[in-house]
């Protein structure tokens, strides 16, 4: 059998092979949105306070940054831009 070739989560980085939320992320970033999209947001406190532990490869530990970080892939898979649509 032919293996689908290997891609990394947009979120956290880990090797996946399939597709969630339409998007290339994986099935635990998955279910990380699924069960914090209904939290009040404000309740999510920053591990560094930064908002931006992404630069950190701690996005998997600090929950408010991963959650930023799935919101974003998600618009920008849901309205892309004309410059991503040209260079299909």
């Amino acid at each position: 059998p032919v293996q689908p070739p290997m891609r990394n989560c947009l979120i956290c980085s880990v090797q996946i092979s399939e597709c969630h939320l339409g998007v290339d992320c994986c099935l635990a970033c998955s279910a990380f949105y699924k069960r914090t999209i209904n939290l009040n947001k404000e309740s999510l406190k920053c591990k560094m306070g930064t908002d931006d532990c992404t630069e950190f490869k701690a996005i998997s530990s600090c929950r408010k940054c991963r959650f930023l970080k799935l919101c974003e892939v998600l618009e920008q898979s849901a309205n892309p831009s004309k410059d991503q649509e040209t260079d299909k």
